[in-house]
């Protein structure tokens, strides 16, 4: 049952009722729309997130899940089963949404090397996500050429786990961003040239990284609906690699 509570509210100099409806649903899993799952590390504690568009038929709603949920077959915690409501003044359109999505805690510290298996199941349906790699310490190295790049010519990078995927901002020599449209990243690797311009003997090589995200081994039933947040102690967004061009 809805709910909407009131209150005054003083804005732009004029006293206006601001209101608060609780918009909280719950559903199962085949009744969501585009349901996925989401995975976050911190230094210090793990979670999973079911987030959706939606429940079918009814927008704007805030879900509330009471499934389970488990990592590696074991059960996990949910923390949060999910809330939230809109914010408006009356005679308005629209209003703001708040919603805090369901949510289970695991502990970083138990995942292992390899692929961590996350699963989001009720009577209805289940939700698969296999991270690669999730705890794993972020690197990335020279790779060549050997002994050097040369002035113009081409430079790769090895970032380990390679099955991590890069959104990469800019690469930089010594500060000065590069031109290379033609940068490529796969399978671990980055290849792009150096500008032409680059005087021989010791340089720094610089990323700027948009996001990093954990391998995705599988993602069922919707292969675009698993994501990943890993903190800045994995995952450095602006290494630097030195390097000594020929």
């Amino acid at each position: 049952m809805s709910s909407i509570r009131c209150w005054p509210l003083l804005a732009l100099f004029l006293l206006l009722s601001g209101c608060y409806e609780n918009a909280t649903l719950e559903a199962t899993l085949e009744e969501l729309e585009l349901a996925r799952l989401h995975v976050e590390l911190t230094s210090t504690t793990g979670s999973l997130w079911l987030e959706a568009a939606g429940v079918k038929g009814l927008p704007n709603k805030c879900l509330r899940f009471t499934g389970w949920a488990s990592l590696g077959g074991k059960a996990l915690q949910q923390v949060e089963a999910g809330r939230g409501g809109r914010s408006f003044i009356p005679g308005l359109d629209g209003g703001h949404y708040e919603c805090a999505a369901p949510a289970w805690r695991f502990d970083p510290s138990a995942i292992t090397e390899g692929v961590s298996e996350f699963e989001v199941a009720d009577g209805t349906g289940r939700l698969l996500f296999g991270v690669s790699a999730l705890a794993a310490q972020r690197s990335v190295s020279f790779h060549g050429p050997v002994p050097g790049p040369v002035p113009g010519g081409p430079v790769t990078l090895d970032w380990s786990p390679a099955t991590d995927r890069l959104l990469i901002s800019k690469v930089s020599l010594d500060g000065m961003t590069i031109d290379a449209p033609e940068r490529l990243f796969r399978n671990g690797r980055l290849g792009f040239q150096l500008p032409s311009t680059v005087s021989p003997g010791p340089h720094t090589l610089g990323l700027e990284l948009f996001d990093v995200q954990a391998g995705i081994a599988h993602c069922e039933p919707d292969p675009g609906g698993c994501f990943t947040r890993l903190p800045a102690e994995l995952a450095p967004l602006w290494p630097e690699i030195p390097i000594i061009v020929q």
